[in-house]
């Protein structure tokens, strides 16, 4: 992804070139914060990255049409792996808040039982 933003960074290409090429960098910040769960800072650099991405930066003149398209295919692999480690948290947390409610239950039952003698 380093090169490829590089790439679009280059003087030969316009500013629409630039903003994808800093959406693609906040991509990958945002997939780091993503990994150590840090969905403030996802949520944040979502926020600024979706300015950046507006119809005319994926606008391409013939010769910088497949720089744009790896540039896409980057965005999208980014995105759905910050979608599957969003939906492992969920899945991780929706599991114990189930534990959680069955504990709960089970401390309701022993205070019955327990009160009952």
């Amino acid at each position: 992804m380093d090169k490829l933003m590089q790439q679009l960074n280059s003087n030969q290409y316009c500013d629409r070139r630039r903003r994808l090429a800093h959406a693609l960098y906040l991509s990958n910040e945002m997939l780091v914060a993503a990994q150590v769960s840090d969905w403030v800072r996802v949520a944040a650099l979502d926020e600024e990255r979706s300015v950046l991405l507006t119809d005319d930066v994926f606008e391409v003149e013939a010769a910088e049409s497949p720089l744009v398209a790896e540039a896409i295919a980057a965005l999208v692999q980014a995105n759905h792996q910050i979608t599957c480690l969003a939906a492992d948290l969920r899945s991780t947390l929706q599991a114990q808040f189930s534990a959680s409610m069955l504990q709960n239950e089970a401390s309701k039952n022993y205070a019955a039982v327990a009160a009952a003698f």
